[in-house]
């Protein structure tokens, strides 16, 4: 186990990426010096031997449930929550060094998921007025959709299998949970048993293709692999 000092406030629902071949932790929920319970106001950076607590504003707001990945050493993210503010529509990029506005583009929603697949970055899901289920494409030009999944899902899993954006598990408009697993384009056929229903899932894509899912609530691991 690796103990460096110092080391980032303990945290759930934050943002955890690589930017400039350093691990970024943003944001999420937890004590802050005072021992108050919140949404934390601070970005680290890890290097594999330390952490460094950087300053970078101006840059987003507190937040947690956000939608994020990274994607050619550049981390990005997008909604996302406050108590005070409720959903979010804003989105960001940090190249290692400082905060970038991302275009407007998604809805405000909290739980969506931004992934990479074939070297473009798709927004979709999120709990905004119901689960939305467009799904968006970033590119110097802005978001473009590009088509929608039959329905919105949010708090799901996502990432890419074969050049299609896969899809697993989260919540319709209610806190129970679904099993089904959707592509875009789609359809996708999966060799194998399909997972228990679960939402908070991390899936991610592997060098030979197939996905894995773990975790969740339903504390399981698989393998994901189209026919």
């Amino acid at each position: 186990m690796l103990s460096p000092d110092p080391s980032p406030p303990a945290r759930r629902s934050a943002v955890f990426g690589e930017a400039d071949g350093r691990l970024i932790l943003f944001s999420g929920v937890g004590r802050n010096a005072e021992g108050r319970v919140g949404l934390l106001e601070d970005t680290w950076a890890f290097d594999g031997t330390r952490w460094t607590e950087l300053d970078v504003e101006p840059g987003p707001s507190p937040r947690q449930n956000v939608a994020y990945t990274s994607h050619d050493g550049v981390l990005y993210l997008h909604g996302g929550a406050t108590v005070a503010e409720g959903r979010l529509s804003d989105g960001w990029r940090f190249d290692g060094e400082r905060w970038t506005e991302l275009p407007a583009g998604p809805p405000a929603q909290r739980a969506g998921s931004l992934t990479a697949v074939d070297g473009a970055l798709l927004f979709t899901g999120g709990a905004a007025s119901g689960a939305f289920a467009g799904v968006l494409r970033l590119d110097a030009g802005g978001w473009t959709e590009l088509g929608r999944f039959s329905a919105g899902r949010a708090y799901h899993a996502a990432a890419a299998i074969e050049g299609r954006l896969v899809v697993f598990g989260g919540v319709r408009t209610s806190t129970t949970a679904i099993a089904e697993t959707d592509a875009f384009p789609g359809p996708v056929e999966l060799e194998g048993d399909e997972p228990a229903p679960s939402n908070a899932v991390s899936m991610v894509t592997l060098p030979d293709g197939a996905l894995m899912h773990a975790g969740g609530f339903a504390p399981e691991t698989w393998m994901l692999r189209a026919r």
